[in-house]
């Protein structure tokens, strides 16, 4: 089932929902190593950290789109109020920070000083060195990490409650292993 239906996400949907999830964790891991590290050793891991980071960018564009094209399914009947504009807000903040975190990243480097190596993608040069942009970009990066950890945690969070002690099966909806 390549659409969503009333009752789970459609192969598309999840595709994408996995995908940038999986490449959003290993660009925060990544880019986490670097932040002790001065020189080649911290360039080298940012080429590393860059890669996903765009991937997440590209693909981040494809599942808004398709999201557009392919409504969600509607979440369970009978939630309360509070969890449904709380699923809603989640969901929202995870998909505006799943575009700024790689945008800024991307702001960082096209408004520094030097031309930065992306592994397995080559060379991007920057615009112009502006200061205040390429640092305002880079804080904004950082903040949205620590910011992309907590919604990500908080996320988890409520799958894991929902499915314990509200015995809904909304991981279900979700998991790529085979319509169900």
């Amino acid at each position: 089932m390549l659409r969503n239906d009333v009752l789970r996400y459609g192969t598309v949907s999840r595709s994408l929902h996995w995908a940038v999830a999986i490449l959003m964790i290993v660009a925060w891991l990544v880019g986490n190593q670097s932040e002790d590290l001065r020189g080649a050793e911290k360039t080298a891991i940012l080429a590393l950290h860059a890669a996903p980071g765009l991937a997440v960018l590209v693909l981040g564009f494809l599942r808004i789109g398709w999201r557009h094209l392919d409504p969600p399914p509607p979440l369970p009947a009978g939630l309360p109020g509070w969890e449904l504009l709380a699923a809603r807000t989640m969901h929202l903040a995870l998909l505006v920070v799943m575009l700024l975190l790689p945008l800024s990243g991307l702001l960082s480097v096209l408004f520094g000083f030097r031309p930065f190596g992306i592994r397995w993608l080559g060379t991007i040069t920057p615009l112009a060195g502006v200061g205040w942009v390429h640092e305002g970009a880079e804080t904004a990066h950082v903040v949205l990490g620590k910011v992309f950890l907590a919604l990500f945690l908080l996320h988890l969070g409520a799958v894991i409650w929902h499915a314990v002690s509200q015995r809904l099966d909304l991981l279900g909806r979700m998991i790529p292993l085979g319509d169900r």
